[in-house]
């Protein structure tokens, strides 16, 4: 299902971050990104099901530091986000 409303969504986000100097991170999918948030069940082989698409994610706190924080970090860094 297209929406009219998403590309303007979309428009918007990029300026807010842009405007507050916030990097943006773009993924593929909205379902790669829902599961990465926890936003579905496992069944008992541990595999995704009923994956929720999400569209978008803030963090104000990144919490300890772990393997994949420093990932995503250097990820910003190298990539001049």
């Amino acid at each position: 299902m297209h929406s009219p409303a998403i590309p303007l969504t979309r428009f918007l986000l990029q300026a807010l971050a842009a405007q507050s100097q916030i990097p943006l991170l773009k993924v593929a999918s909205r379902n790669d990104l829902g599961e990465w948030l926890g936003h579905c069940a496992y069944d008992k082989e541990g595999k995704p099901r009923k994956v929720k698409g999400t569209s978008s994610v803030v963090i104000r706190a990144y919490g300890e530091e772990t393997e994949a924080l420093s990932f995503v970090l250097n990820y910003i860094k190298d990539n001049q986000l």
